[in-house]
């Protein structure tokens, strides 16, 4: 599972320490510190992988569940070392058990991106033991549930500064603290996650569909930028995703499913693996002439 540390060849990753210590695959349990983590199950969602970022270093936020999740474990099986973080730490736990099990590498971290202290405490954390940071995929968010769902005029303005500081000034906070590590190495890959209400709003999602938009002008200003640096910038807007989260919402709402995926051309939601395989495309060398775009996933919903 180790390798060499390609900015530190003289370095060999193998010998750090990580979150994910053991997997008895025989009795099917993964340990972290110590501690069984989690019965060893791998995610239908893992693909094989085509080792296309093998050596490199891969923070992931919002990654404890659903695309961020989804996403973190394509990372991992295309090579990455990859930082799961969100504020769950067990659930971070239990995908970096998802990614051993499948072969990859990958390490825990507690995170709140509302806090710049946290950021840089994970980020410096990430640099003292792989030297350098090479793709940050910031994918934290409110939506759905989390978020304000309803009519503008009865939005506080304590919800519209939640959602613009989780979904907006926290996508800038990890770019910045990312950028201050990839600026020196002339190297790096941020991707965004954003939404397709970047482009067409919903109804009743002021403050979720404006910090969406500030995302996608975010992401182009950063890939202009950061471009002389030899750093890429882009985002994937995903169209309706088959989350728990949207399953939940769903339910709770009473929304009609097949009304809803009718909508779509392709008639279905996406599964959260086909966004992840687009985002490890956009951070592979794969796309290395691609900056400042945001890749819509979305089954063709902005047809309509």
């Amino acid at each position: 599972m180790g390798g060499p540390n390609r900015r530190h060849p003289d370095r060999d990753d193998s010998a750090l320490p990580v979150t994910l210590e053991s997997v008895d695959t025989a009795g099917g349990y993964a340990y972290a510190a110590g501690k069984q983590v989690r019965p060893v199950v791998p995610p239908k969602e893992t693909t094989t992988g085509t080792k296309r970022l093998a050596g490199r270093t891969a923070l992931v936020t919002g990654a404890t569940t659903g695309i961020g999740a989804a996403i973190a474990r394509r990372l991992g099986a295309d090579g990455a070392h990859v930082w799961v973080t969100g504020r769950d730490q067990r659930a971070a736990e239990t995908v970096v058990a998802d990614i051993a099990v499948a072969g990859g590498r990958a390490s825990a971290a507690q995170l709140d991106v509302t806090d710049p202290s946290e950021v840089a405490a994970v980020v410096g954390e990430i640099i003292g033991r792989h030297g350098g940071l090479d793709v940050l995929v910031a994918n934290a968010a409110l939506a759905g549930e989390r978020a304000y769902l309803g009519p503008l005029i009865d939005i506080s303005d304590e919800q519209w500064r939640t959602i613009i500081d989780v979904n907006l000034t926290g996508v800038f906070t990890c770019a910045r603290e990312a950028a201050r590590v990839m600026i020196p190495q002339r190297s790096g890959v941020i991707l965004t996650v954003n939404s397709v209400n970047a482009f067409v709003p919903e109804a009743d999602v002021p403050a979720y569909a404006a910090s969406k938009g500030g995302v996608l002008m975010l992401t182009r200003s950063l890939a202009r930028d950061l471009g002389p640096h030899g750093i890429r910038v882009n985002g994937v807007a995903p169209g309706g995703t088959d989350t728990e989260r949207m399953r939940r919402l769903i339910d709770e709402r009473g929304m009609d499913r097949e009304a809803m995926e009718a909508d779509t051309p392709l008639r279905r939601r996406a599964e959260p693996a086909e966004i992840a395989a687009v985002a490890a495309f956009l951070v592979s060398d794969e796309a290395s002439f691609v900056t400042g775009e945001t890749v819509v996933v979305d089954g063709g919903l902005l047809c309509r």
